[in-house]
């Protein structure tokens, strides 16, 4: 992988395109399943502690 690459912290997977949140790193593909998920999806739950882990990151 390159070297600009940085592991997004909702997939775990190196990418190069993303976000940066409170310093941690959300890849372009997340960022827009992130978005586009309602609220009654199932994987609603899951992002929404992806990002709870962000804002503790954040605290520490």
């Amino acid at each position: 992988m390159e070297d600009d690459a940085k592991t997004c912290i909702v997939c775990q997977e190196e990418r190069i395109r993303g976000i940066n949140v409170c310093g941690q790193f959300i890849c372009e593909e997340c960022e827009r399943q992130i978005v586009s998920t309602e609220v009654g999806d199932e994987r609603y739950a899951y992002y929404v502690e992806c990002l709870k882990r962000i804002w503790m990151a954040a605290l520490l």
